[in-house]
């Protein structure tokens, strides 16, 4: 792989070929193969030189849809550049951590994962279960999933649409996809542990398995002082037996600032489930009654009515439909 691929890379950048995976030299991923073959060494620098999908060379080997599907990369305490390309039938079905990669980040070296999409995948696992990682320290940032993502009655189980639980920071990013699990469930992300999650959004419905139970829109648990959320908004369905929020299941210990929802298709009129949340700013719009997107964050309304989201630098309306990011492709939005 590795000649193949930095002689690629060669062509496309003018540079001579790296002699071997680095920190500093980047590692061309090409195919499903090249992928998999991450997990040789995870501490190096990678980025995606084209689009990858069940089409694409070593996927029936190496994600293996009838069987297991996909075996997460775990440990990753690299770098991975998705370059602006997308990942799609990426499927997962592991009894430990769900995800693309299981864990992120090592002494010393969290990694970083940037630019990257994942479309159609079906995630399922244990525990910490999210369509990127499912346990994450990793700095992320303009990453989105759309599919299905599955978690199960693991040891103190978390799951969310682009991670399960993080301790890194999150920003630009946001998650289409549908999430279901027991207990500290998000559109996002299941559960944050001291990280900022900030200018990032999700639109898919969350469903709550368990009887007493958190999920939110956005993040299932932010209920740990030095967790902030910011700068974000939600639309998805939660359907939770406990604490449903339109932001956020559990909240009490974090904090949550300058956040929008939209209470008819969230089905919640509460920013956060029982115990609130410290912050200011965090704005519900429309009615439980009606599950049409609320006019006053939809078009040109929106930035009239979140006014902390920066409609300059970060954010773009959409006629008749919720903002977008624009670091983020508009048709992948």
């Amino acid at each position: 792989m590795q000649n193949r691929i930095n002689d690629a890379l060669a062509d496309l950048t003018g540079d001579p070929p790296a002699s071997g995976p680095t920190k500093g030299s980047p590692t061309g991923i090409g195919d499903w193969n090249d992928l998999d073959e991450v997990r040789d060494n995870p501490g190096a620098t990678y980025t995606l030189l084209n689009d990858l999908d069940s089409s694409t060379a070593g996927y029936d080997s190496v994600v293996d849809p009838a069987g297991g599907g996909f075996t997460p990369i775990t440990p990753f305490y690299g770098t991975f550049d998705g370059n602006g390309h997308v990942i799609r039938d990426l499927v997962v079905d592991t009894d430990g951590f769900g995800g693309l990669f299981g864990q992120t980040g090592a002494s010393g070296s969290p990694g970083e994962i940037t630019d990257l999409g994942l479309e159609n995948v079906d995630i399922s696992g244990e525990g910490s279960v999210g369509a990127l990682v499912g346990s994450n320290s990793a700095t992320i940032t303009r990453v989105y999933v759309t599919g299905d993502v599955q978690g199960g009655d693991g040891t103190l189980p978390t799951t969310g649409g682009l991670v399960g639980t993080t301790d890194g920071n999150i920003s630009k990013s946001f998650s289409a996809a549908t999430v279901e699990g027991p207990d500290n469930v998000g559109g996002l992300v299941g559960k944050n542990e001291e990280a900022t999650i900030e200018k990032s959004y999700a639109t898919g419905d969350v469903d709550v398995t368990g009887e007493y139970a958190f999920g939110g829109a956005l993040v299932g648990n932010n209920n740990f002082s030095g967790s902030v959320v910011t700068n974000a908004y939600a639309t998805g369905k939660v359907s939770a037996g406990l604490g449903g929020g339109g932001l956020i299941g559990n909240a009490a210990n974090g904090e949550l600032k300058d956040s929008y929802w939209d209470k008819g298709t969230t089905n919640q009129d509460g920013a956060v489930g029982p115990g609130g949340s410290s912050g200011s700013g965090f704005v519900g719009f429309g009615s439980t009654s009606n599950t049409e997107p609320a006019n006053e964050m939809t078009g040109d309304d929106a930035p009239n009515n979140m006014r902390a989201l920066d409609f300059t630098n970060t954010w773009d309306t959409v006629s008749g439909d919720y903002p977008i990011l624009q670091s983020i492709d508009q048709g992948a939005q």
